[in-house]
């Protein structure tokens, strides 16, 4: 089936008119498509065994996708929030405080030293500077949220 899913059965569906036909339907979404007359009777000589078409399936499958992608897009949004009031912390001088405390002295020597003080940009200059790879965790960040570079390529990353 198109879906994907690979979660297909055979149903029976039951037309306004009486008559009763075979289709695939994909247990998750409810994508259903009908048996060929020609391939049924070897799919179920009888139809009365096979499990009615669930037509309320895909409906229920699409709303709860849907409920999904908005509580996805819902998150997404709370982390550029996140992000934007970040980047205010950053700017203001909470950040260059922070700069000039021992916790920073020290994650910013341990970075150096397990960079063995070489440029992580372009592995060639001496690495004097420590750059954020995220500021996700600013403030308490841990040593891989962390990268030596030189001050060209420090320069570079933002774009001076």
């Amino acid at each position: 089936m198109e879906c994907g899913h690979n979660a297909d059965r055979a149903v029976r569906r039951t037309h306004s008119d009486g008559s009763a036909h075979l289709y695939v339907q994909c247990q998750v979404c409810g994508r259903g498509n009908p048996i060929p007359k020609s391939k049924a009777s070897s799919v179920a000589p009888s139809y009365e065994d096979i499990p009615e078409f669930d037509e309320g399936l895909r409906d229920r499958w699409w709303r709860e996708k849907r409920e999904f992608d908005l509580g996805v897009l819902k998150m997404l949004q709370g982390s550029l929030l996140e992000r934007e009031e970040r980047e205010r912390i950053i700017k203001d001088n909470g950040y260059l405080a922070y700069l000039q405390t021992p916790e920073w002295a020290s994650r910013r020597d341990k970075t150096l030293r397990r960079d063995m003080q070489v440029c992580q940009a372009c592995l060639e200059a001496l690495a004097t500077e420590v750059h954020h790879r995220t500021y996700e965790r600013i403030f308490n960040e841990p040593i891989f949220d962390l990268v030596s570079v030189c001050s060209d390529c420090h320069r570079k990353i933002h774009g001076k």
